[in-house]
C-alpha cells in the first residue's frame, strides 16, 4: 500500500438520497509522501471521499486504487488498519486516556502509546494530570478540552502506524490557541517531506550533508535529529539511519549484485532486485547477457553515468534508510530517470524525489 492513491472517474449518491449525486466524475490523485487537500464547501463531497476510501459506502461507477490495486482486492480489515483517521468531532469513550489511544491498536504496547503521544504532542498535558494516561476521560471526553481531546484521538490514529492519515477538518471546531497546538501535531505526525538545498556551486550544500553525517563537527550552533544534538548520538547509529547517493557514484570492480550488495551481509537476491525495481535499474540489467552478474569494470567504467548513480542508488534504498541524501545525485542521468519516483518499502517514509 505504498503506492499512488487514485479516484478513477468516481460517480456516488447515498442509498438515503439515490437520485442525488454527491459525486460527479471524480479523478484525483494522492502520492506518497505528499499530502493532498480536498477543498470545498460543506457538502461537496470531502468527507464522502474518506468515506468511499474505507470503503464504508461503495461508488456507483468508477473506482478507487491503491498502489494500481483495486481496494475492492484489499481485505477490508488490513486496509483499514493502514489507514488512520482524525476527524472534525473527536469520538472518546468514557475510559482511561490510555484505553481510548489502544482502541488504535489492540495489542499495542505502554511504550507505543506514549510514543504515539508524544507524536501527537498530548504526553506533556496528560503527564501533568493527577491519574495521568489512567485517567477517566468521562462520556465522550467531556472532562478533556477540545484540543486535547483532538489530540488523544490523533494519537489513536498514529499509534496504528497507518501508511495514510485522513484529516477531516481536524482543527475546524478548535479556537486558535487549541488549533495551534493541534496543528504543530499534524506537522509532527506527517514527516517524510523533502527539503530542497539550492545554490550556486561552492556555497555550502554538500557541506551541510557532510555535517549531518558528522564527517566535521561546526563552530558553533548545532545539529538536531528528533531534538537530540547528534554528538551525543551513537556515530555508527547516526550514519546507518543516512543513505547518501552523491553527484559522483562510487561503484567497485564487482559484480552488479555485489555492487549493490556492498557492505550488508547476508542479503538476498530477491532484496537486491527489489532495490533495482525501485532505482528503475532493474530493467536495463536484465537485459545485459550475464544479468545481476555483469561486472561493472574499475569505477563502473562499463557503465554510463545514468546506469551508475541508478545502482549507486539501488545501494543506498537496499539498507531502507531513515533520511535519503542526495547530493546532486541526479545530474549525470537523462531526463526521463531523472523524474523517476521512488518507493521506499517501510512504513511511514516514502521518499520521493522529482
Amino acid at each position: 500500500m505504498n503506492g499512488d492513491i487514485q479516484f478513477d472517474n468516481i460517480n456516488f449518491a447515498y442509498p438515503a438520497r439515490p437520485d442525488v449525486l454527491v459525486l460527479r466524475n471524480l479523478t484525483l490523485t494522492a502520492r506518497p509522501g505528499e499530502i493532498t487537500a480536498l477543498v470545498g464547501s460543506n457538502g461537496s463531497g470531502k468527507s464522502t471521499c474518506f468515506s468511499l476510501l474505507l470503503r464504508f459506502y461503495e461508488p456507483l461507477s468508477g473506482g478507487i486504487t491503491i498502489n494500481d490495486r483495486s481496494i475492492t482486492d484489499y481485505n477490508l480489515k488490513q486496509l483499514r488498519q493502514k489507514i488512520g483517521v482524525v476527524s472534525q468531532e473527536p469520538i472518546l469513550f468514557a475510559t482511561s486516556i490510555y484505553e481510548n489511544i489502544r482502541f488504535g491498536k489492540e495489542n499495542a504496547t505502554r511504550i507505543e502509546i506514549e510514543e504515539a503521544a508524544r507524536q501527537a504532542n498530548a504526553h506533556d498535558f496528560i503527564m501533568k494530570l493527577p491519574n495521568k494516561y489512567d485517567t477517566v476521560v468521562g462520556e465522550h471526553g467531556v472532562l478533556l478540552s477540545g484540543g486535547e481531546k483532538q489530540r488523544v484521538c490523533l494519537a489513536r490514529a498514529l499509534v496504528k502506524q497507518p501508511v495514510v492519515l485522513l484529516l477531516d477538518e481536524a482543527t475546524s471546531a478548535l479556537d486558535k490557541a487549541s488549533e495551534k497546538v493541534v496543528q504543530e501535531a499534524l506537522d509532527r505526525a506527517c514527516k517524510g517531506q523533502r527539503v530542497a538545498l539550492i545554490g550556486a556551486s561552492g556555497c555550502g550544500k554538500s557541506t551541510v550533508i557532510q555535517l549531518l553525517e558528522r564527517f566535521y563537527d561546526p563552530m558553533q550552533g548545532r545539529i538536531s535529529l528528533d531534538g537530540v544534538d547528534i554528538r551525543e548520538l551513537n556515530m555508527q547509529w547516526l550514519r546507518s539511519c543516512l543513505g547518501l547517493v552523491s553527484q559522483e557514484p562510487v561503484l567497485f570492480d564487482l559484480t552488479i549484485a555485489e555492487n549493490i550488495a556492498y557492505g550488508i551481509e547476508n542479503t538476498s537476491i530477491e532484496d537486491i532486485i527489489d532495490a533495482a525495481i525501485k532505482a528503475n535499474i532493474h530493467d536495463f540489467i536484465q537485459q545485459l547477457p550475464q544479468g545481476y552478474e555483469t561486472k561493472v569494470g574499475m569505477k563502473g567504467s562499463h557503465l554510463s553515468g545514468g546506469e551508475k548513480q541508478r545502482i549507486a542508488l539501488a545501494r543506498v534504498l537496499l539498507r531502507r534508510p531513515t533520511i535519503l541524501l542526495l547530493d546532486e545525485a541526479t545530474s549525470a542521468m537523462d531526463s526521463y530517470n531523472e523524474q523517476i519516483k521512488i518507493y521506499a518499502n517501510k512504513q511511514p517514509n516514502q521518499l520521493e524525489r522529482i
